[in-house]
């Protein structure tokens, strides 16, 4: 009876190890099953890309970010390879959303917004933070994009 206990008592301690292992893979950044996310809400409605990436250009220094799903394809380029808050528009910094059969880009009259990288790590290459804008076609239509998510996307050097 008594070494039943402990085969029951060891069982019982591996799975707490395994699940507080798993839980703790979600929480670092470097491990290889952290979530990778990039997301925001268009014209009101959730869209998350299906497999984000990034590409980093240096020199110059350069970030593309870019992710696609459920028909919509996004680009954000900031024109820097670092942590800070970039404001969108004009040729610098622009955002690029195919949406509705429609291209809409932050480099048109009217257009604003800005992305907000918060952690850029060399050792891992992963970028995390913030984006939010306002685009327009051509013909001046309007598309919203707000509470945007970069989330542990890795990039590539160039």
């Amino acid at each position: 009876m008594k070494r039943h206990h402990t085969l029951l008592a060891a069982l019982m301690l591996l799975v707490a190890a395994a699940t507080l292992t798993g839980c703790l893979d979600d929480e670092n950044p470097h491990s290889p099953t952290a979530t990778r996310l990039l997301a925001a809400n268009i014209n009101g409605t959730d869209w998350s890309a299906t497999s984000p990436s990034a590409t980093r250009i240096v020199p110059p220094a350069a970030t593309t970010v870019v992710g696609s799903g459920a028909d919509i394809q996004l680009t954000l380029n900031i024109a820097a390879a670092a942590t800070g808050t970039y404001q969108l528009g004009g040729t610098t910094h622009v955002a690029l959303c195919r949406y509705n059969g429609k291209e809409f880009t932050t480099n048109r009259a009217g257009a604003s917004g800005s992305i907000t990288i918060t952690a850029y790590d060399e050792a891992t290459k992963l970028l995390t933070g913030t984006f939010t804008f306002t685009a327009r076609t051509a013909a001046g239509d309007s598309l919203t994009v707000s509470s945007g998510r970069i989330v542990n996307v890795k990039w590539a050097e160039q």
